[in-house]
């Protein structure tokens, strides 16, 4: 049934679109052929818009082009004329009017459209706070009808490439708004108005729709963007004083009104990264002051408000304000305020659920609507927690109630505010006061900056607290808030008084402490009524330890603190177990310590009954501080400990790390007891004074870095803070006893030292010698015993030149020292010594003076310098010291040089070789080669590779070359001018003993002039080479006018087993001269001689003498005379038999006869063995006699035991005789008898005599005599014949001998 009916709508439908259609074309075509006509009559146009806005309108000019939809008109200089004559009008350079013939197909678009381009546009508030718009003719804007307004005039218009300047007020700056198109839709009463705006800095567009009925006053507006950029929008704008510094995101507005009044408003926001900051800076101090900004991570929330009967609410839901990281959960607000009209009262409800304290508080700190004070408050405290749940009902400052859930509330400490941590609990309060419930919680703390100087924090806290206002202030207390924090417990009750006049508050307060750790402590000092100085030392005393049980109790106002006046009262006492107190910086703690402290007002004291102080127990102890204000600390202590620890307490303290150096090595044994005061003035340490003492009881002192070990030290020692003093101390040594002192610091005899150490006592000389490693090689001949004072000193690191030193001081009575002269002394004499060795031993000076005999100074060895030292004999040594070595000078008494050469070679190889860089000492005595030479000056000088010895002086001149390389090569070479060898007789020793013959090296000995005591043998050389077990002698030679000596031989062996083997030739020319040569001057006239020895003898070449030597002894003596010889046969003889021959043997002719005897010859041969001379058929011939010598002469025992055999001649037997028997008288007579009887006498008597006896008492006695054909007296040739002055001498002997005078 109903097909048939659609079919024919259908075709109904079909027919009225195309009539449509048809009569649009025809209209269009009507229209673009009208469209050149309508541009040339702008009049027409004119007069239209004239119409319609009811003012007059002219138009420069019109063109036309034909769009899509509809026709274009372009207007050309648009004039309108003002509302009235008064009003001026309004020119609009270009305008357009468009034509739509779709418009019913879109919406919001009318048929005709008035279209402006290109408007600037002002919207001003002006200083009544109305708004202004200028830029066109707006109508009368007082009025507030839109009517009079070109803009609301004409059905729709647009608006392109719009910019609106907006003006807050004067002084504020101006917002440029962009438009591309505004588009404005009037219908009768009803407007509208849709535009996308951008502010001219920014691309972030803003979407605004306001729909407004002019005739019943009601509209609606929504402003909004999804892409916001805060900080351009606002454009620096601040609302109470708040700025929008950065943020992006959405922000939606919504809002009704009615009559001009709004009634309902709504805002969604969800913006990120905003930042706020503030246009009125923060006063922090008067010279500082802030400008803070607030930043959040996202601002997410949906707000409501809506006008009530009477008043209004507003809510905030999900609201989200995340900040540093943090994702806040969302929480909500309800504010509602109503208004009693009969009472012309406000009433505000709020209700909070889940708030974040910190976001609404920094934002609230940006405004200017809060207080300057509380704007302060809010940034320095910067409070954070969570509101759970709060309502707050007020109507008044004196009716209201609040209660809320706090949940981790906390703000920094500000000013006298105190600041909190982790506060939860529930607070309830009124008019009449306030209750805070804490519940036990963790996590709870105060910081009380001005008081505390760290914020209490508390494991566990909990109670009540309660604050009311009355009596001129608010008073805060509690019946008990128990707490347990780090290392601490207990209670606290009481209350504490705020005073409105801002004065200090009043307390009265009572603590207990259960239990807790003596540092916690520190945590409760109030440090803003306790002085500085009192409170650093109470932190550094109190260390450690166990508060067993504590309380406290403050009252009265701390504006009368220290309660001097007795207006208030402060007690605290605490007992302390194991505690630690540091009294002194730097000072060995006191630990384990047991004691009560009790504090009251200004002062504290300490009681210790038990204590320990590496190792020393603290028997007693007593702190005392009488006024914390002027912090004077008097501490006694009595106590008692080992030596050692005792000795450790010092080490640790400050007098013993000033003298620590010096206190290395020593250790103490034994017990000791300590007693000491200290008076410290805390506020300047440096004025502290200590005095105590402390005894020792037979205790050891032990000196490891100088191996001292002293035992038995009974005394007492003194103490202070500038060092320490045992006094002398009693003690022993080695079992022997001493004393001993040790002062430190300002107990020291000089004060220019820090340190004085000085050990008295009798020690052997070997002891101090142990500690010098330098005078190792002359320790074995320093032998004994004496008094000795060893000291050691140290200056003090500020003294002009500080050092350290060791000195040492004796008489040297009981010490003998067995070295060379000069330095020989025995030990019976005494030679006051002072030594003075500079520390470290290394590069040191030493000083040594031996009473007026020596002074020396020098340095010791060190790395960068070699040992130096300079001997001053008999003076003050002070030359400059040498690059290196010994140099020697001065003037000594009596110089040994053999033995120094020898004790230099006994200590070869001990390292002090090279030591000597130089000598030139004056000898008044030179000794070499165990003889004495007399005054000379000795001079050594080292060269590159030889020792030049000197000498010179009246014995013994020239110079001696000592090879330092080759030596047993080389050898030693000596040129001296003379030398005057000193004769000692029987007592010669030799100069080589004990010389090894196979160490001698090489020598070539050059001697101008060489005597031997009163023997002058001339120019004398010596030349020698070792061989396999010895040395060999090549040449040994000496040469003058009156003998000639040859010698060459070996001397082999072992020390003390050492033999020499010598053939020796002799010649001269005279005897005579000969025996002048050798001191015995007129024994003989004439007598060419050659002798010759071969022979050898135990020991070196220099200790040869006929008795010791083995061999024989060939003499050979031509013509000669024995002048002055004795007239009586026995004298004459006795050139042999008595005395002339033992002392010819030895070269000593001294005992000539002085009456003269004449000979032709005398030959013999001596056999020399053990101290012997054997002689058979020994010859004497003579004019006057022939003497045959036969037996021994003893050469050791200097004794005869010999037969003469005398045969005189004829004629001269008389005269002889009769010297013998009538002397002088007796000879001439028998001169007379031989000239008358000559021819008559023949015959001769041989007399044979027996010589015993000594040498010095010899015994000749007459043993046979025999009467024999004489012989004539040998014929002399006439030159030889005697003087007639000497004729009696020719007389002949009588016929008997007798012993001679």
């Amino acid at each position: 049934m109903w097909k048939p009916h659609i079919r024919r709508a259908r075709l109904w439908l079909q027919a009225l679109f195309a009539t449509i259609v048809i009569a649009l074309a025809l209209g269009v075509g009507v229209a673009q052929m009208a469209l050149p006509w309508i541009a040339s009559h702008p009049q027409r146009i004119a007069a239209l818009l004239s119409d319609r806005l009811q003012r007059a309108v002219t138009l420069d000019g019109v063109t036309g082009v034909w769009e899509r939809d509809g026709p274009l008109l372009a207007l050309h200089g648009v004039h309108i004329a003002g509302a009235d004559a008064k009003t001026p009008g309004s020119t609009i350079p270009q305008a357009e009017l468009k034509i739509n013939f779709f418009s019913a197909l879109h919406r919001n678009q009318a048929w005709n459209e008035f279209r402006l381009v290109g408007l600037n546009l002002r919207l001003a508030r002006d200083a009544q706070g109305q708004w202004q718009l200028s830029g066109i003719d707006a109508g009368d804007q007082a009025a507030g009808n839109p009517k009079d307004s070109i803009l609301f005039s004409l059905g729709a218009l647009v608006l392109r490439d719009l910019r609106l300047t907006v003006q807050g007020g004067e002084g504020a700056k101006p917002i440029i708004l962009l438009a591309d198109e505004v588009r404005l839709v009037n219908s009768g009463s009803t407007h509208r108005v849709l535009a996308r705006v951008r502010c001219a800095d920014t691309q972030s567009p803003i979407d605004a729709v306001l729909e407004y009925d002019s005739s019943s006053r009601d509209g609606q507006l929504y402003l909004g963007g999804t892409a916001l950029d805060l900080a351009a929008l606002t454009h620096g704008y601040a609302w109470q004083g708040m700025q929008a510094a950065h943020g992006n995101g959405r922000l939606q507005f919504w809002a009704w009104w009615k009559r001009d009044r709004l009634e309902r408003a709504r805002l969604e926001s969800d913006l990120t990264n905003v930042v706020l900051t503030t246009s009125a800076p923060i006063e922090l101090d008067p010279r500082r002051s802030i400008v803070p900004r607030v930043g959040f991570d996202r601002i997410a929330f949906g707000a409501r408000w809506q006008r009530g009967d009477s008043g209004w609410t507003a809510d905030v839901a999900d609201l989200v304000l995340d900040r540093q990281g943090i994702v806040a959960a969302p929480a909500s607000i309800h504010l509602e305020k109503t208004r009693d009209e009969a009472a012309s009262d406000s009433h505000w409800d709020v209700r909070l659920q889940g708030v974040n304290l910190s976001a609404p508080a920094s934002v609230a700190m940006l405004s200017e609507a809060a207080s300057p004070a509380w704007r302060r408050w809010l940034y320095m405290a910067d409070p954070v927690g969570t509101v759970r749940s709060a309502q707050l009902r007020f109507a008044g400052a004196q009716d209201f109630d609040v209660s809320a859930d706090l949940d981790a509330c906390a703000w920094h400490a500000v000013d006298a505010l105190p600041g909190i941590t982790s506060l939860t609990g529930s607070l309830l309060g009124d008019a009449d006061g306030f209750n805070l419930h804490l519940p036990a919680h963790a996590g709870f703390g105060v910081d009380e900056a001005r008081v505390f100087r760290q914020p209490l924090e508390f494991s566990r806290f909990a109670g009540d607290i309660a604050a009311w206002h009355g009596d001129g202030g608010w008073r805060i207390g509690t019946d008990a808030l128990d707490f347990e924090g780090a290392g601490y417990g207990g209670q606290l009750r009481g209350s504490v008084q705020l005073h409105d006049d801002g004065s200090r508050p009043a307390l009265d307060v009572y603590a207990v402490v259960d239990h807790g750790e003596v540092p916690a402590a520190k945590l409760f000092w109030p440090i803003n009524i306790m002085p500085p100085d009192g409170v650093k030392w109470l932190d550094r005393a109190l260390a450690s330890g166990k508060i067993v049980d504590g309380r406290a109790v403050f009252r009265g106002d701390l504006a009368d603190w220290p309660f001097t006046n007795f207006a208030g009262r402060f007690e605290a006492r605490a007992q302390i177990d194991d505690a630690k107190l540091v009294y002194l910086p730097d000072w060995p703690a006191a630990e384990h310590v047991r004691a009560v402290a009790d504090f009251v007002n200004n002062g504290l004291s300490v009681d210790s009954s038990g204590a320990q102080a590496l190792g020393n127990s603290v028997d007693s102890a007593g702190v005392t501080i009488a006024d914390l204000a002027e912090a004077v600390l008097e501490l006694d202590v009595e106590g008692s400990g080992s030596g050692k620890s005792l000795l450790d307490f010092i080490k640790a303290t400050p007098i013993g790390a000033r003298y620590a150096e010096h206190l290395l090595g020593v250790s103490v044994s034994g017990k000791s007891k300590v007693k000491f005061h200290l008076h410290l003035p805390i506020h300047a340490t440096e004025r502290l004074d200590l005095a105590g003492t402390a005894s020792l009881n037979q205790a050891d002192l032990t000196d490891a870095q100088y191996a001292l070990r002293l035992k038995q030290a009974t005394g007492t020692l003194a103490f202070s803070q500038s060092g320490f003093d045992t006094g002398e101390l009693p003690v022993t040594r080695d079992g022997k006893p001493a004393t001993f002192r040790l002062a430190v610091g300002g107990f020291a005899t000089d004060k220019s030292h820090a340190v004085e150490a000085n050990l008295r006592g009798n020690f052997p000389a070997s002891d101090l010698l142990a500690y010098a490693p330098i005078l190792a090689p002359w320790a074995n001949r320093i032998s004994g015993a004496a008094a000795w004072n060893v000291g050691f000193s140290a200056d003090h690191d500020d003294a002009k030149n500080p050092g350290q030193r060791i000195s040492v001081a004796s008489d040297l009575d009981g010490v003998g020292i067995d070295l060379p002269a000069p330095l020989t002394k025995s030990a019976a004499t005494a030679l006051p010594m002072a030594l003075t060795v500079g520390l470290p031993f290394v590069g040191g000076s030493i000083d040594l003076q031996l009473g007026g005999l020596m002074r020396m100074r020098g340095r010791l060895e060190s790395p960068k310098q070699s040992f130096a030292a300079y001997v001053d004999f008999g003076g003050d040594a002070s030359a400059p010291l040498p690059a290196s070595g010994f140099e020697i000078g001065g003037s000594a008494p009596l110089l040994d040089l053999s033995g120094w050469m020898d004790f230099a070679v006994s200590n070869s190889g001990s390292g002090s070789e090279g030591l000597i860089s130089g000598v030139d000492l004056h000898a008044q005595d030179l000794r070499a080669w165990d003889r004495d030479f007399g005054p000379a000056q000795f001079t050594l000088k080292p060269k590159k590779n030889e020792l030049d010895l000197g000498f010179d002086g009246a014995n013994i001149a020239g110079n001696m070359g000592i090879p330092l390389v080759d030596f047993r090569q080389r050898g030693v070479t000596a040129q001296f001018e003379h030398i005057y060898w000193p004769d000692v007789g029987d007592t010669e020793t030799s100069a080589m003993a004990g010389e090894n013959p196979a160490n001698v090296p090489p020598l070539h000995v050059r001697i101008g002039d060489f005597r031997l005591g009163d023997s002058r043998f001339g120019a004398t050389v010596v030349e020698s080479y070792p061989i396999a077990n010895g040395t060999h002698f090549e040449q040994v030679s000496t040469h003058s006018k009156n003998v000639e000596m040859r010698a060459r031989g070996d001397w082999t062996g072992k020390p003390g087993s050492d033999i020499s083997d010598f053939s020796i030739d002799f010649s001269a020319q005279n005897l005579g001269r000969m025996l002048d040569t050798f001191g015995y001057a007129g024994v003989v006239d004439g007598g060419a001689t050659v002798a010759h020895i071969q022979g050898q003898w135990a020991g070196s070449p220099s200790m040869f003498a006929l008795a010791r030597l083995n061999g024989t002894l060939k003499v050979s003596v031509a013509e000669g005379r024995i002048p002055d010889a004795d007239p009586g046969a026995g004298r004459i003889f006795g050139l042999f038999n008595l005395s002339a021959i033992p002392r010819r043997l030895s070269l000593d002719f001294g005992d000539f006869f002085k009456s003269g005897f004449s000979f032709d010859s005398i030959e013999g041969t001596f056999t020399l063995k053990d101290g012997n001379a054997f002689t058979t058929g020994l010859k004497v011939k003579g004019p006057a006699a022939d003497i045959v010598v036969d037996g021994r002469a003893g050469l050791k025992a200097k004794d005869y035991d010999q037969t003469m055999e005398v045969t005189p001649h004829v004629g001269g037997a008389l005269m002889i005789g009769g010297a013998v028997v009538g002397g002088p008288v007796g000879a001439a007579a028998g001169a007379v008898l031989q000239g008358v009887l000559r021819k008559a006498i023949n015959d001769v008597t041989r007399v044979r005599y027996s010589v015993t006896g000594t040498w010095e008492k010899p015994v000749i006695t007459e043993i046979a005599k025999e009467t024999v054909k004489g012989e004539p007296a040998p014929k002399k040739p006439a030159s030889a014949a005697p003087k007639k002055k000497d004729a009696k001498n020719t007389l002949d002997p009588p016929a008997a001998a007798a012993n001679p005078p």
